[in-house]
């Protein structure tokens, strides 16, 4: 496949009529459908479940997307496997005729979708929640690994987190309380274990040693008062980003999915994006027994969906935000692609979702997988892994149906000429409205006492160094730091 054509493939929860001429012959008897109560063979409706309907699930490589870069195929991609999570959710089935599967598997999306919307708006009302978290990073010279655990609410939040390296530890803890009257919060930070940092770090230099030292164990805090002056500056030099409240979420979710509806959920040959190029047939997948389809796109379709999206995105509130040159050049950059594209996809013949969407570079030996890995439980796991030649990279974002906890992995290996190095991570999230305990750290400091030393008299106006303070103006000249630019 030409990497200057790589384009959306079908994602994972698409449709298009498999009536394309398939390389095996699908079988002419249909497979025995499974009866689902009050619905009738290839009808989609709520099957049971013993899942609560309150509680539906929350929904590379730089040359692999070649000239259609604007519109990254995964993006298209995703909105059809998120919609198919939702699907699963609720009970949504799919006949096991294969000359179906296809189509079915279109309609359920766009419902799944349509769900989705609405499980973001009921999510409204959950006020905070828990997280806990371990990384690691290995290569050839370090090696560091740390924890996070905390819990917040609407009003405060409580996060420990630790860091150890070299035989090191810090400790840090992170508070963060909304005064009264106030609508940003006062941040309080305390690190412990720093002066075995400042030991490591400056052997050759007492003062920095000091310094550190001085750090540990100590209470600082940034007042949310200058939180206000940078949310201001920052509104004032972003005037046209609006301020969204979750009904107009869910009004844009709701637009974005009536596009969706019309030309990437659809078969209808005058509209649809997506069309089977060859229906492969079944074969076992990873461990799973799935059906495998060659699937492009319908370039003036593809064209049309982008202004129709365009046309629909300037009726919600982030019209501002909508530029008729950018999705004007996406669709010149469409015009540019010879229509040859395609991508693989399997759908899984048990749950009968997509289960994974493959983009290819053969040119560079690259693949790009997007993919929804359930296999029938209360787990529905999203994952994207990018594989180069010598990188391997993998974010895995799961959800469970029944407890609404979600938990993202995130894995990778690097390789280059003089080294391996590795990172793995690994966050859960539980929603919860329980409160959240503050209580103010007593003696706690300016954070413009503590970054003085570096910025001349504190933050927000000019000043002296303090006396004994660590100057760098003689160390560092502007074109000192010119050198770290990163082109």
């Amino acid at each position: 496949m030409d990497p200057n054509d790589a384009q959306p493939s079908v994602p994972a929860d698409s449709t298009v009529p498999p009536t394309v001429t398939p390389t095996q012959p699908m079988p002419s008897t249909p497979e025995p459908v499974v009866p689902t109560p009050s619905t009738a063979p290839g009808v989609v409706g709520p099957a049971a479940s013993s899942v609560p309907a309150s509680k539906p699930p929350l929904g590379g490589g730089k040359k692999l997307f070649g000239k259609i870069g604007v519109i990254p195929a995964a993006v298209i991609a995703a909105f059809v496997l998120i919609g198919g999570t939702s699907a699963a959710y609720f009970g949504f089935v799919l006949p096991n005729q294969p000359d179906n599967i296809w189509k079915t598997a279109l309609s359920n999306t766009a419902k799944g979708y349509d769900k989705l919307v609405e499980y973001a708006d009921d999510q409204k009302d959950v006020k905070g929640g828990k997280v806990k978290g371990t990384f690691k990073f290995e290569s050839r010279d370090v090696v560091v690994d740390g924890n996070i655990d905390g819990a917040y609410d609407d009003k405060s939040s409580n996060v420990k987190l630790d860091a150890g390296a070299a035989g090191t530890r810090v400790n840090f803890t992170i508070l963060t309380n909304i005064p009264a009257g106030a609508t940003t919060p006062d941040i309080y930070l305390k690190a412990d274990g720093l002066a075995a940092v400042g030991e490591l770090l400056g052997g050759g230099d007492p003062a920095a040693a000091q310094y550190f030292s001085e750090l540990d164990g100590k209470f600082y805090f940034i007042d949310h008062t200058l939180i206000d002056q940078f949310a201001k500056s920052a509104q004032q030099s972003n005037s046209d980003f609006p301020q969204l409240t979750p009904e107009d979420v869910k009004a844009i979710g709701e637009t974005v999915g009536k596009v969706n509806r019309d030309y990437l959920f659809t078969t209808d040959e005058s509209n649809a994006v997506f069309k089977v190029k060859t229906a492969v047939g079944k074969e076992t997948f990873e461990g799973r027994e799935t059906y495998h389809f060659k699937v492009g796109y319908d370039k003036e379709n593809l064209k049309e969906y982008m202004a129709k999206l365009k046309e629909a995105l300037k009726q919600t509130k982030i019209k501002d935000l909508i530029t008729d040159e950018s999705f004007d050049q996406a669709i010149k950059d469409i015009d540019k692609l010879d229509g040859n594209g395609e991508a693989d996809v399997w759908v899984d013949m048990k749950t009968k979702l997509i289960r994974t969407v493959r983009f290819t570079d053969t040119k560079d030996n690259t693949t790009l997988d997007i993919g929804l890995l359930h296999d029938g439980g209360d787990d529905f796991p999203f994952y994207l892994t990018v594989k180069e030649a010598d990188n391997d990279f993998t974010i895995k974002l799961s959800l469970n149906a029944k407890t609404n906890v979600a938990t993202i992995d995130v894995n990778g290996a690097f390789k280059d000429a003089s080294e391996n190095s590795k990172f793995t991570a690994k966050l859960t999230f539980e929603p919860s409205n329980d409160a959240v305990e503050f209580k103010k750290p007593e003696g706690a400091e300016s954070m413009s006492d503590l970054l003085a030393p570096f910025l001349g008299g504190g933050l927000g106006g000019p000043g002296s160094l303090d006396e004994g303070g660590m100057d760098f103006s003689e160390d560092f000249s502007e074109e000192d730091f010119d050198s770290f630019s990163t082109e």
